[in-house]
């Protein structure tokens, strides 16, 4: 469930997220469209440590990956913290260049008469990194449960093999020929 929410947090991202349109003589002129990645720089490297972490997780047990997963709950929440920020204050200095190329102006000088618009990708990914989050933590509190049960019926079930072989060894031949050496 944590990989295909992390799968579609990825598509999302790479969708348009800010649309910039200017408004001269009452037209609507769309300047420039932005997506999660382009826009945001930290976006794309706090993504792949989610998805590293859920890799881990996977690989390992015990208390290695209750930590894993408590890093893949920060990383997560981080990256919903950060993108609400950024999302709430429309914060696009991280493509300044890019819109002063389609404005002509400097983005520092200020920029009159040009709107921010947020598209409705940005908010399905903030929905599914509250998921995430939730996710990952919920993961590595049951974690624990996971594996200590299973380990012990494993365990279990190897002591009473280990005990039927040695009880059934003494009565074959095979059993009896390892006896005499």
């Amino acid at each position: 469930m944590l990989f295909f929410a992390l799968s579609f947090v990825f598509i999302f991202a790479g969708q348009s997220w800010f649309q910039v349109s200017m408004f001269p003589n009452q037209d609507t002129v769309s300047l420039q469209e932005f997506d999660g990645y382009t826009a945001y720089v930290w976006l794309a490297p706090l993504l792949l440590v989610c998805l590293a972490v859920l890799a881990v997780s996977l690989l390992t047990t015990g208390r290695i990956r209750r930590i894993t997963l408590f890093i893949g709950f920060l990383s997560c929440g981080l990256t919903f913290f950060l993108s609400v920020t950024s999302v709430l204050t429309k914060d696009l200095s991280g493509v300044s260049r890019q819109l002063e190329a389609a404005t002509g102006i400097a983005v520092s000088h200020g920029v009159d008469g040009v709107e921010v618009q947020t598209q409705p990708y940005v908010f399905m990914s903030l929905v599914l990194l509250v998921f995430l989050t939730i996710g990952f933590f919920w993961a590595a509190i049951l974690s624990n449960r996971w594996l200590p049960q299973q380990g012990k019926v494993a365990r279990q079930g190897a002591k009473s093999s280990i005990t039927s072989v040695s009880k059934s060894s003494s009565n074959d031949s095979i059993g009896l020929w390892d006896q005499q050496r």
